[in-house]
């Protein structure tokens, strides 16, 4: 479950709507099959302009509302943190309980030599999660 403050929820829904537009601008999303990079730099300033104004009207609509959705994104973030945490030790111990601990730890010492791959590994699981998480937002938005 993902947390989503009730004053956001409170925000007027055309508001609310174009709010969700402006984020193509940070994540080079389309809108109408055109991305942020192609407009011309007047168009560019008048968007930037538009936003401003828009921000504006949100912030007096629901003071603080920039932080509240930082806040629920890294309550969010620490929440999947501790699940991943929990899952990890969950399946140590549950290879534990199946090979015996001597094994566990001979195991783990031989994959000690192959860190970078492991560390390879990882970071293309965090890329890819980050992607998901991206996709999911815009498909949201």
């Amino acid at each position: 479950t993902i947390y989503i403050p009730k004053t956001i929820k409170t925000i007027e829904k055309n508001s609310f709507n174009k709010c969700t537009k402006l984020t193509s601008i940070e994540y080079e999303g389309e809108i109408n099959g055109i991305t942020y990079n192609e407009l011309s730099d007047s168009t560019k300033v008048k968007v930037l302009d538009i936003t401003s104004r828009i921000d504006s009207k949100i912030e007096t609509k629901v003071p603080g509302y920039k932080d509240t959705i930082k806040d629920a994104a890294g309550k969010t973030y620490s929440y999947v943190s501790e699940k991943v945490i929990d899952g990890k030790e969950i399946i140590e111990n549950k290879i534990i309980e199946q090979i015996g601990a001597e094994k566990y730890n001979e195991i783990i010492n031989n994959t000690k030599s192959n860190y970078d791959d492991a560390k390879v590994y990882t970071k293309d699981l965090y890329t890819k999660g980050k992607d998901k998480l991206k996709n999911w937002y815009e498909g949201w938005k």
